[in-house]
């Protein structure tokens, strides 16, 4: 199993994060770096689209299309993508309320036979869609970046 997570601190209420991560059309007005559709409710049908680029060509948005696995309103969404032994990847986005502020954490655990090879290029394909979409998430809502390393961990002196 291979997986990539990142976490940041968005300075905005749970409800403010989870309406803008749930409002699926709105994410051409604040990243390029996803496109999501689907049904916000438990097995509903969902399309992850990820910004990726082309040697010599212009970006363009890779489709994964899947199952919505988990729904907790203002707490949990996740999605399953894939073929169960051949490449499976389980996504999660968790919201933590903090004062003043929410924990947002993104992961993937990606499992499966073609997982086993390509595994640690998709989990740094997916870290860095995280980082951006986390970065972009926060400009949206207007809070301040926080620093994080590439682990979600504060770094020192920040």
């Amino acid at each position: 199993m291979h997986q990539a997570s990142r976490e940041i601190v968005v300075r905005a209420s749970s409800k403010r994060v989870w309406d803008t991560l749930t409002t699926f059309g709105s994410y051409p007005d604040w990243t390029p770096a996803v496109r999501v559709r689907g049904d916000l409710a438990p097995g509903g049908k969902f399309d992850y689209a990820i910004l990726v680029g082309r040697p010599g060509g212009q970006p363009r948005h890779f489709s994964l299309a899947g199952n919505i696995e988990q729904l907790e309103p203002l707490a949990l969404l996740s999605w399953d993508v894939g073929l169960s032994g051949l490449l499976r990847m389980q996504f999660a986005i968790h919201l933590t309320p903090r004062p003043d502020a929410t924990k947002v954490r993104q992961s993937v655990q990606i499992t499966g036979l073609l997982g086993a090879v390509a595994g640690n290029h998709l989990a740094r394909v997916f870290g860095a869609i995280f980082d951006r979409l986390g970065g972009d998430l926060q400009r949206h809502l207007g809070g301040a970046p926080l620093k994080h390393g590439r682990n979600g961990r504060r770094r020192r002196g920040s």
